[in-house]
């Protein structure tokens, strides 16, 4: 049977809505400052609020990347509801008059558009989260959730008292969602370090820092042995400070895993933050890459099935649905995701990449080649890697050498990933290039075990002599580290 990461869930009909688990889409609140300068300060109110939502038990919500891909189109509560498959839907709009803000929300429901709950708010930017808590509430009364907990557990609660500490952070936020470029990331990081430089108490903004030098690492934009200290250290002095934040206890998981020797410390941090925060999506992605990695598909489709529900209009989903499949040798649902997720995100290199390795699976080779090309065009070294192992790989071996030895000058002068390096070499047939560049990866901590072994692409490797003695090895350093406890424990 097909996921459903690969199909969206059908809107409810209004009688059913009625007897139906409630759920909600937050659409991006308008800013109508008259200044793009404010935009941060729209975009911030309605993350908080999806993730203020999302705490909620028995209410399930949209997450970001689905409803901000509406944002500025003029559909309906009607059109939003039936695209997203969802009861009711929030809307509204901020207005930054010097100090304040003003902001108006309305709650509609899906099947007749009839207006919920509606309120409008004037208040100081110091009063932002109480703000947010107050229309966080209004929303769950109006449709009828119960809150658990005893007395009145806060939604939102005060992150910081700094309202500059605070204005940084969404600055950073919106420049860490803006994009998968180096030149976002690293403005995220400078604005989140300046965040906890005003605040050292604010603990989302350590939990933001953590994910960006994370992402560096992740997307090849930085050293390993440099940015995975700081991602480490900044997760975990946010649970320090906040043990409930989600983000922060999924930065450390995710910064555990790719140290190594520390798997079940860091699959127990991941499973603390999806309970924490059910709706965390991005959690659920690296969870399921780290599952699939593993030989363990079937968890990895589960966590993405659930991920498509609260992300539907989501590329990442597919993606990483598409990851697994690649390396599971599934390369006819593997197209298949990854199309869909193409679809969704035209251009994505990530989704180019995976989409080109189906390809060679399926032996489409003058698709595989555009994709990839595609995709180097888009990302760079990283995917000219890939691109120079699909050339090796479909019989053009001059294009492929040129095209590795382009990248191993570039290497001597800049940060290449060397374990996609790795991989150039693998296709042109060149085994000791590539064992080399799998030990410089190693050296740079960026490389664990379950990686080298599910990656597809590595596979001609196995054969050798050397690979046993690998991947022996990186089985007995795992061990000592686990038994050492190196991993520091979380709160």
């Amino acid at each position: 049977a097909a996921s459903t990461a690969a199909r969206r869930a059908p809107a409810p009909t209004p009688a059913a809505a009625a007897d139906a688990r409630p759920s909600v889409a937050v659409l991006p609140f308008a800013n109508t400052s008259g200044d793009a300068r404010d935009e941060h300060l729209s975009d911030g109110l309605t993350e908080e609020l999806i993730a203020a939502l999302s705490r909620v038990h028995g209410l399930d919500v949209i997450a970001r990347t689905s409803v901000f891909a509406l944002k500025g189109k003029p559909l309906g509560v009607r059109a939003v509801a039936e695209t997203l498959g969802v009861s009711s839907v929030v809307e509204g709009s901020l207005r930054r008059v010097g100090g304040r803000l003003k902001v108006t929300a309305r709650l509609a429901r899906a099947g007749d558009g009839r207006v919920l709950w509606s309120e409008t708010y004037d208040r100081e930017l110091r009063d932002v989260f109480a703000m947010q808590e107050e229309i966080a509430r209004a929303i769950v009364g109006a449709l009828r959730v119960r809150l658990a907990g005893a007395g009145r557990p806060l939604l939102v609660g005060r992150a910081t008292d700094d309202p500059v500490a605070y204005d940084l952070f969404l600055r950073g936020r919106q420049a860490f969602s803006a994009g998968s470029g180096p030149a976002d990331v690293r403005r995220a990081v400078a604005l989140f370090d300046s965040a906890v430089a005003r605040d050292p108490a604010f603990a989302q903004a350590h939990a933001g820092l953590s994910d960006a030098h994370a992402r560096l690492v992740a997307f090849g934009f930085g050293r390993p042995r440099d940015e995975l200290p700081l991602a480490e250290a900044a997760a975990l002095r946010a649970l320090a400070l906040d043990p409930t934040v989600a983000a922060a206890r999924a930065a450390l998981a995710h910064a555990l895993y790719l140290r190594g020797g520390a798997r079940d410390s860091a699959e127990r941090a991941m499973r603390r933050a999806l309970a924490l925060d059910p709706g965390y999506v991005l959690g659920r992605s690296a969870f399921a890459i780290w599952l699939q990695f593993q030989g363990r598909f079937a968890e990895a489709v589960a966590q993405m099935d659930t991920a498509a529900a609260l992300d539907p209009l989501a590329a990442n989903v597919g993606t990483v649905l598409g990851r697994a499949y690649v390396n599971a040798g599934r390369s006819d649902d593997a197209i298949r995701a990854l199309q869909g997720a193409l679809a969704l995100g035209p251009g994505h290199p990530l989704v180019l990449q995976q989409l080109g390795h189906a390809y060679l699976q399926k032996g489409m080779a003058a698709e595989a080649l555009d994709a990839l090309r595609r995709a180097a065009a888009a990302s760079g070294a990283r995917d000219s890697a890939h691109l120079a192992y699909a050339y090796g790989v479909t019989g053009d071996r001059a294009e492929a050498a040129r095209n590795v030895a382009a990248l191993e000058a570039s290497a001597a002068r800049r940060f290449v990933p060397p374990f996609d390096l790795a991989i150039a070499h693998v296709g042109v047939g060149d085994r000791d290039a590539a064992f080399r560049r799998i030990e410089r990866a190693l050296a740079e901590g960026v490389l664990v075990r379950d990686v080298l072994t599910g990656t597809a692409a590595l596979r001609p490797l196995h054969a050798d002599a050397r690979w046993t003695r690998l991947v022996r090895r990186l089985d007995r350093e795992e061990r000592a580290a686990a038994l050492s406890a190196a991993a520091p424990a979380a709160p």
